[in-house]
């Protein structure tokens, strides 16, 4: 599966939805994520194909609505970067002692998105990155949380919001998705060379 470029946005569904793991994120020569199948693992069984938001791209229904919001208090507005909701709809989820996702950086400085428990530990996932994260792993422990019934609040890039609702392939009431305006990540690459 070396993916068309022009086709793939490294959300790195396919690779958490692989059942015979034959799907392995790699950085490419401008240091972007993308898929690599080993064949001869491959089960044939589409999963891969079936979470891809590209190539399952959300039907449009009815008319939508788009709305401008921020907080009223000055220090959440300017907490993070978009005028405080993402904070605020953080608190709504762990008082509740949810799971809170994000992008933030590592002990490396990469990007990579985690789940953050406790408003404290909430700062490390606020502000926009500008660089395409590392997902490995998250849309599992998501739904992992999501099975045992906990609040999880997941953010990311439009991409990688429709890949989580298709690898969920279900509603869970207590599931809020957030994503943001996009204008494409930049390299992890370029990021760790910088």
């Amino acid at each position: 599966m070396n993916v068309d470029k022009k086709i793939c946005c490294g959300c790195q569904a396919c690779q958490d939805i692989c059942p015979a793991k034959a799907v392995h994120m790699h950085l490419d020569s401008e240091g972007f994520w993308y898929p690599v199948k080993e064949e001869e693992k491959c089960i044939h069984c589409m999963a891969c194909e079936r979470v891809c938001p590209i190539k399952n791209s959300e039907e449009k229904r009815g008319e939508r609505i788009y709305v401008g919001v921020q907080a009223k208090e000055d220090t959440i507005r300017f907490a993070g970067s978009s005028g405080g909701m993402f904070f605020l709809l953080a608190n709504f989820v762990l008082k509740r002692q949810g799971v809170v996702y994000g992008a933030g950086f590592d002990q490396e400085m990469s990007v990579v998105h985690k789940g953050v428990y406790d408003e404290r530990s909430l700062r490390h996932i606020l502000k926009t990155k500008y660089v395409q994260s590392d997902m490995s792993g998250i849309y599992r422990e998501v739904l992992e949380h999501l099975r045992q019934g906990e609040w999880v609040l997941f953010c990311g890039t439009p991409c990688q919001v429709r890949a989580m609702k298709l690898f969920l392939g279900e509603d869970f009431p207590k599931m809020i998705l957030v994503d943001l305006i996009c204008y494409g990540a930049a390299s992890p690459g370029i990021w760790k060379a910088y």
